[in-house]
């Protein structure tokens, strides 16, 4: 936690059930994922609270938004959502076929949508820990099915990444159509993780929605 002027702030970051360094197995159905989340995190939420999520951390983050909402009566003050396309977006599987033995075929597609590769893939212990984790993460994600609701009425906060082939501008703009709020679409330079990239630039955007946030009840 940190103190900014006499306003309380305190930042979070959450680690999907089934995450840690000594579990694997299947991930579970998107709908009971934000289930479990809400209910572990409601009870910590006795401030005003906003969400930021990047790619599958994106969608999970508006799910989760609409869930807290519903279940503590309060929305989030703001939600960032970075290299997701909106909820509507077609979200065909890239076709990285997970279970392959073909580690270079993996590398390929990887590197073909513009995710990063790690260069210890090769490492056979750490491929038997990262293949399993990317496996469940692609079954929750995949297993998600959008349905159309109301738009929300906090303000929706769009970012991604100009080389991004994974979430492009067009993909990125479809978010707007989800929130009565304001509207804002952010374009860093960067691939799908601008993050790591641009960081410092992402920082300073967050930093600037924020403040007038963290200040409004001084």
């Amino acid at each position: 936690p940190s103190g900014v002027g006499q306003a309380e702030q305190a930042k979070g970051r959450v680690d999907l059930p089934g995450r840690s360094l000594d579990q694997g197995g299947e991930g579970p159905d998107f709908d009971v994922l934000i289930d479990i989340l809400a209910e572990r995190l409601a009870p910590e939420l006795d401030l005003p609270y906003a969400l930021y999520g990047h790619s599958m951390g994106g969608l999970i983050a508006w799910r989760l938004g609409r869930a807290l909402a519903e279940r503590l009566g309060r929305e989030p003050e703001f939600l960032i959502v970075s290299g997701e396309p909106a909820p509507q977006s077609d979200r065909t599987p890239i076709g990285v076929d997970l279970y392959s033995q073909d580690i270079e075929a993996i590398r390929a597609t990887f590197r073909e949508h513009g995710f990063p590769v790690p260069a210890t893939l090769s490492d056979e212990d750490v491929r038997d820990v990262l293949l399993p984790r990317l496996r469940a993460d692609m079954a929750t994600y995949y297993a998600y099915g959008h349905t159309e609701e109301s738009p929300v009425s906090w303000p929706l906060i769009a970012v991604c990444g100009d080389q991004d082939k994974v979430a492009t501008q067009d993909h990125m703009s479809g978010w707007r159509e989800h929130t009565e709020g304001a509207f804002t679409l952010v374009e860093l330079p960067g691939d799908h993780f601008f993050v790591r990239s641009a960081h410092l630039e992402l920082m300073k955007i967050v930093r600037e929605i924020a403040t007038p946030w963290a200040f409004a009840g001084d």
